[in-house]
């Protein structure tokens, strides 16, 4: 090591996971629901549900966020997920209005 030399520290990536969503109504998929996944800084992580009534959202840090689903038709769904290792779906399900 040569004396006097500045060794520059590296801030590690965050761990990140994938998070397969499914929305159903209690039985039928619903599809076209909006997913927003916000942190506590309201960075904001998003899918859509496609005709099956799932999505995936991709590379989302470990952290807990608020979750918001929307879709025509339904009452606005909001709770919490913690993402961990231990962590890889969200099911929810949407009331008719």
């Amino acid at each position: 090591m040569v004396k006097g030399s500045i060794i520059p520290s590296v801030t590690p990536e965050p761990v990140t996971h994938n998070i397969s969503v499914s929305v159903t109504d209690g039985t039928d998929p619903i599809e076209n629901v909006d997913v927003i996944l916000e942190d506590s800084n309201e960075t904001q992580y998003t899918g859509k549900t496609g005709s099956a009534g799932g999505c995936t959202i991709s590379n989302v840090p470990e952290g807990t966020y608020s979750v918001v689903a929307t879709a025509t038709g339904y009452n606005e769904y909001t709770g919490t997920l913690t993402v961990d290792e231990n962590t890889s779906t969200l099911a929810i399900t949407l009331t008719a209005t």
